[in-house]
């Protein structure tokens, strides 16, 4: 009986986006005769199509989720969809000569609770893929590179009394610093955006499990897959190293 009513439920999808793509042909046909119509026409072909799209396929309808979504989930970990990201796990947010930086919950993660904060100084200059902001636990550390070059116009003053705030909020009140710069547009064009950063979140965070539990049944997962948050204690001092150069480009301490 249920998969009759599926079948029924996708029928009645179909005969939907039909008779929506009947109904405009005689839209287009006058948009047309009227003279003014490629774009018109254009728009309204990607209208339909967009909806009949959006009728049939549930692939369409979840990637238009996670387009709208301001966060995904995979395997325990966050990214923040309308943010740019450089490859070694930093994050911007532009708004017109200014940009936002801060580090995804990857960085986070395998680093653990956050001690210290070394934070840029304002009037410094940095450049794309050159440290940032120094994270600090015990004795291990990441030197975080800069996804944009700029000049610091603003620092996140409150990691200095709460520098968990980088594991609580990597996308909100952890933020780091703020750099003013010419080029910012021209060197966002360069990180990964949209469903690129998506798909390169995933292989990351898929890559790092490997790294750590090769072969095994992984001690860092919970039920379900999920990364657990005491990911730190399950990485010794050589693993450790290997992980800070691989994921975030430098030595850890």
């Amino acid at each position: 009986m249920r998969h009759a009513q599926g079948h029924t439920m996708e029928w009645l999808k179909v005969g939907g986006s039909v008779a929506l793509v009947i109904v405009a042909l005689p839209l287009l046909a006058l948009a047309a005769f009227l003279g003014r119509g490629v774009l018109l026409a254009a728009a309204l072909v990607a209208v339909v199509a967009g909806l009949a799209a959006f009728a049939v396929s549930p692939a369409f309808r979840t990637r238009l989720a996670g387009w709208t979504e301001p966060e995904i989930f995979y395997n325990g970990l966050r990214l923040a969809t309308p943010l740019a990201y450089h490859p070694f796990h930093g994050w911007a947010r532009i708004e017109g000569d200014e940009a936002t930086l801060g580090a995804d919950d990857l960085v986070q993660a395998v680093l653990g609770p956050v001690d210290e904060v070394e934070l840029p100084e304002v009037g410094e200059r940095v450049r794309q893929g050159r440290p940032l902001a120094r994270l600090i636990r015990g004795d291990r550390m990441v030197d975080l590179p800069s996804p944009l070059t700029g000049t610091v116009v603003a620092t996140n003053d409150r990691l200095q009394a709460a520098p968990a705030l980088v594991n609580r909020e990597p996308f909100g009140d952890g933020w780091l610093a703020r750099v003013e710069g010419d080029g910012l547009r021209a060197e966002r064009q360069t990180l990964l955006r949209g469903e690129e950063a998506r798909s390169w979140f995933r292989r990351e965070v898929d890559r790092l499990i490997a790294r750590l539990v090769p072969g095994e049944t992984a001690p860092v997962l919970a039920d379900g897959g999920a990364v657990t948050g005491d990911l730190h204690h399950h990485i010794d001092d050589v693993r450790w190293r290997r992980l800070a150069e691989e994921f975030f480009g430098a030595e850890g301490a």
